[in-house]
Formats: structure tokens, sequence, C-alpha cells
């Protein structure tokens, strides 16, 4: 028995050939044409000219429903005839499985369990998860990708081989238009009806199927059709031929924002590496994830997403340039999802980086540390640009080896190759500054004495830096001198500062108080003593000089002449000198006279 799945045309209406009710119909048997209706004045609705699909995919085998819930295997490939319709009435050992489920894309709401558990596929309003919608237009052709997958789940060693599947259906006997022409099933666009147009899928591969509706020539109404899912191994030649070809590795990814890439690599190749650049990842302005790389440990289908950010994520702490000495640019994440799931690692992960040219030439990065006015960050150097990656065990951040890939007027492309971390940043060296140690000595000067301040500088970063340090004396500035610090040293300054008035000064560097420094007035002069002048003994009047009587005659006189005075009177200091002198000399002559004569 082959399996089987249902094929309705709905109307708006409700109503459907051979089933006035609405429901679906078994087998298409019994038609009754709605009636078409127009509107009138009065009237608030009118039938639309739109159809409406309803696919069940109840494969059936025996009267057994094999597609219990979404994904469950159906069993029953084997090697009989070298084909054989899906089901488990086969009596020999299955030697792989099929599994039909929903898309996780945004089509996949066509598709969907319904209360038997069976996967039903409608178009149309009696699809629980579509709000609103009623169908296709008539006269229109629709095609709709990936509404459900088709995964071949080779569980067991033997199952080495791969698998070609593909899908038929047959015309309506009661539709006056074949179903071949109305709906064809597809993969990545193309149609997959018939063995000659099947789809091969290698063990633990997905495949993605749509449907494509041409709804031309076709009445709104319902159309009941079967169609079976085949399964087939290729024949030993077959085999042979297909040792010279590979499978072929297909990418679906979309880019719902900027800042997102996400989709499914089918078919990577186990020990080979999968290259992906379906999207430029945003991460900030002018910095993308332009493609990753990676290799699997066995052949199979993966599920990526990747996303930028030019903030830390959430639960991830950000890049501490105190911790690196790099300042970040942005962040991004890359998650991998191998359908096989922990039976393929994913491993040899490599990352590529384009910072563009503007932003090279202004980062708007602000220098990191704890001075107060550091220096910007000039232009960009590629050479100090790196990846690193976030360590969850030791809540820290790892630095990459990164290499400059190519360099063009654009900008500039980097590759780093990574084991695997949650979060990746995008950092740049940069200098972190911080004020290491203040003196002030002496603490007590005099006015216009200067006080020597001395400042300790460290750079903690990848990068050197300049800083503008300001000194400040009770609020006032007193100097902002320019410091430059080299990468990962350390540089001492001095300023020698004189005040010209007596006080105490607190001083400061960069709001940091060093210390107190205290200005002492000079001393007060006193004016020095005087000594006072001895006091002279007034010398003895001398009598005047006898004026002698004049003659009868008086003398002539030729000329006038000055008369020159002499002063009169004894000198005291003589006069004692003349005594004492006599005193001695006559005290000595009586000594002499006494003298014993022999």
């Amino acid at each position: 028995m082959q399996p089987e799945a249902v094929f309705a045309l709905r109307t708006p209406g409700g109503g459907c050939w051979g089933n006035p009710g609405g429901g679906p119909i078994d087998g298409g048997a019994g038609r009754r044409r709605p009636t078409r209706r127009t509107r009138t004045r009065g009237q608030k609705y009118q039938t639309m000219d739109r159809t409406q699909f309803l696919l069940l995919a109840a494969v059936l085998a025996s009267g057994l429903v094999i597609v219990a819930t979404a994904g469950a295997p159906i069993d029953g490939l084997t090697f009989e005839d070298g084909i054989d319709v899906i089901g488990p009435d086969d009596e020999v050992d299955a030697t792989g499985h099929l599994e039909l489920e929903p898309h996780d894309g945004p089509n996949g709401k066509y598709a969907y369990l319904n209360e038997d558990d069976e996967i039903e596929i409608a178009i149309g309003a009696s699809n629980p998860n579509i709000d609103g919608e009623r169908g296709v237009n008539v006269e229109a052709g629709t095609t709709i990708h990936d509404v459900f997958t088709v995964t071949y789940n080779a569980s067991t060693i033997q199952n080495e081989t791969p698998v070609k599947v593909w899908i038929e259906h047959g015309d309506d006997p009661d539709t006056d238009v074949a179903e071949s022409e109305i709906l064809t099933f597809t993969s990545d666009g193309d149609p997959i009806e018939g063995e000659n147009a099947n789809l091969t899928l290698e063990p633990n591969e997905t495949a993605s199927i749509g449907l494509s509706v041409d709804s031309t020539g076709v009445e709104p109404g319902l159309v009941a059709s079967n169609f079976t899912i085949y399964a087939k191994f290729p024949t030993e030649t077959e085999m042979e031929e297909k040792t010279v070809t590979t499978t072929r590795t297909r990418f679906a990814f979309s880019s719902p924002e900027p800042n997102v890439c996400e989709g499914t690599v089918y078919n990577a190749m186990g020990g080979e590496e999968t290259r992906i650049d379906a999207c430029s990842v945003k991460i900030a302005d002018g910095v993308t994830l332009e493609s990753v790389s990676f290799t699997m440990t066995f052949d199979d289908t993966v599920d990526v997403r990747l996303e930028g950010s030019p903030i830390p994520f959430s639960d991830r702490s950000a890049l501490d340039p105190t911790e690196t000495g790099a300042a970040p640019l942005g962040y991004f994440t890359a998650e991998y999802e191998p359908r096989v799931g922990d039976a393929t690692e994913v491993t040899d992960r490599s990352y590529d980086v384009f910072v563009s040219s503007e932003r090279l030439a202004t980062p708007g990065i602000e220098t990191p540390g704890t001075v107060r006015d550091p220096g910007p960050i000039a232009e960009l150097d590629p050479e100090s640009i790196r990846l690193y990656g976030f360590d969850p065990a030791n809540e820290s951040w790892t630095p990459l080896e990164t290499e400059v890939v190519e360099t063009t007027d654009e900008g500039v492309l980097l590759r780093t190759d990574s084991d695997g971390f949650p979060v990746y940043a995008v950092g740049v060296d940069a200098p972190v500054l911080r004020v290491e140690e203040t003196t002030l000595e002496p603490s007590t000067v005099a006015v216009d004495e200067p006080t020597t301040i001395t400042v300790t500088l460290a750079n903690d970063g990848l990068a050197g830096g300049d800083v503008q340090l300001t000194l400040e004396a009770n609020g006032t500035v007193i100097a902002t001198p320019t410091v430059t610090v080299p990468a990962g040293e350390w540089t001492t300054v001095t300023f020698d500062h004189p005040f010209d008035e007596p006080g105490v000064y607190e001083i400061t560097v960069d709001g940091e108080v060093v210390g107190n420094v205290t200005v002492e007035a000079p001393p007060t002069e006193e004016p020095p003593e005087t000594e006072e002048p001895p006091a002279e003994t007034p010398a003895p009047e001398e009598p005047p000089a006898e004026t002698p009587e004049p003659e009868d005659t008086p003398a002539e006189i030729d000329e006038p002449f000055d008369w020159i005075e002499e002063p009169a009177g004894l000198d005291l200091e003589r006069t004692v000198g003349l005594v004492l002198f006599l005193a001695i000399v006559l005290a000595t002559t009586y000594l002499v006279r006494r003298m014993p004569r022999r």
C-alpha cells in the first residue's frame, strides 16, 4: 500500500467541491461547484477569488499512521528491488530513517500536526497557525519555500549509503485541471517530482521542501489529490559512478536584521572546511563580520546563527581595558547546532572581520584609564587590532592571534582562528593611564620659596599615550602639563611652584589630594639700636686779647686784609696730659734722690 496525502482546494466561503459543509473530502468523490457571488446593494460580503490549499501529509501503510509526531522516523528503506515506498510494512530490517517535520523558518507555519498527530500542510483559514489568511489568489503563481524538512537520519554504521528521495502525485479525475499542473514540490526551487528529478540525501542530511502553486485556470473550490513519497537506494553501478563525485553542500541563510545572519548548512562535509559568507553581520559602525568557516568531524547538517553588537551582550562581561590593555570596538557571537547533536563536533573555527578606512581614521574611542584628561586615540594601526574570546570558566578575555589578511583603500580584513568561544570581541590596543604616586616636598615653605610636586604615571595598556595633568592649589589651577607615557611603563615628572602669599594650600592632581603645603610669612625686622654720642666738656673761655692802644698817628694801610681768628682758652685733654707728665717727672726725681749711694 502506498502512502497517501490529501491535497484540497477550499473556497473562502467554506464550501468545497463534493463537500458543502467545508470539511476535507476523501479522494475528491462527489463534486459540487460553488455558486459565484457578486456584490449587490445591501450585501456586506462577496466571494473572493482566492483558493485555499490543504495538504494532509498522512503517510499510511497497512492502515497505520507512521508520522506520529513531528520528527518521528519513517522506517522501511530497504534494498528489496532497489525501491520501496516509505512504510513499516516491509519484513526486512530497516537500513535508514526519514524524518519529516515543519521547517523552523517563517513558512513552517503552513505545516503542523493535526488532531491525529499527522503532519498537515494547509494554506488557508483551516490552518490554526495562520490568522486571517484566505489562501492563494486564483490566476496566479505562488511559490512557498521551506515549508517542511526531510532528514535522512542514518542511526547505524550500516547507513553510509545515500538515498534518493522524490515525490509523485496524480491527477484528480473529479477536477478539470491536472494537479500536476497546479502543485509542484520543490527543494531549493528545483522540482523533486519523479525519479529523474530526485533529491539525493547523504546520511544525516536534511533537505528543505517547498511548494509551487499555479492556480491559472482554477476556480475557487476544492481539489483533492494523493501524493506519494519514494525513497530509493542507488544501485551498485550508481554507487560506482558516485565515487568520483561529491555531495553538494547547500546553504540557506537570511539576514532579518543588519546585525544578524542565520540559516542552515546542509550536508557539511566531515573533515573539510565549510565557509559561510552569505551575509555581512554588522558589529559596529565600520566594523563587520564578513565570513566564518568551520570543520565538522562527520558529515552533518548544522544550523548557524551569527549576531553582532557594539555593546556587550547582557549575559557576558565587557572587554575590560584595565585587564587586557585593549579598548573594544564591538562584539559578536557564533552559535552552531549540528542536527545529529553530540555525535558531531564543530572544530577549526575561523572568523574574518572587516574594519573600514573611515573607522580606522576616526576610531571614536575614549582612552581608558583613571586620569582626567587623556589624549584621544588617534588613527588606528591595523596591526593594533585583534580579536578576543571570552572564557566563561575563568570569566576573562583571551587574546587571539590575529593576522591582517588584506589591506585596501576601503579598509582592512582581519582573520583569527579559534577553538570556540561563546562571545568574541574586536579590540584595539590602547593606553590605560593612571596616577601611580604623588608626593609634596617640602610641606612648609616661606613666601616665594618653591615646593616640589612629584607625580608618577603608569600605563597598563598596549599602546603609548598622552595625558594632560591638572594641578590645583585650593581649587585654583597652577599648572596643566602634558605627559607622554610609553606602553607598559612608568614616567615620573616634577613641578616646582612658589607661593607669594602666606597660608595653607591643598594641592591636588587631577582632583586627587596630594597634601597640604604651609607658606609662612617672613619675620618682622626690628629697627637697629642707635648709640648716644658722649657728652662734650665745654672748653674754658680764653680771655680776650688785649687790644693795643692806638697811636696818635694811625698807620696807613695800603690794602684791606682778612682777620684770622684763633681759638682762645685751654685744651682740657692736653692740660691733663701735661700735668700727669710733670707728676711723673717729679716722682722719678724724688725716687732717684732717695736711693742709697755706694
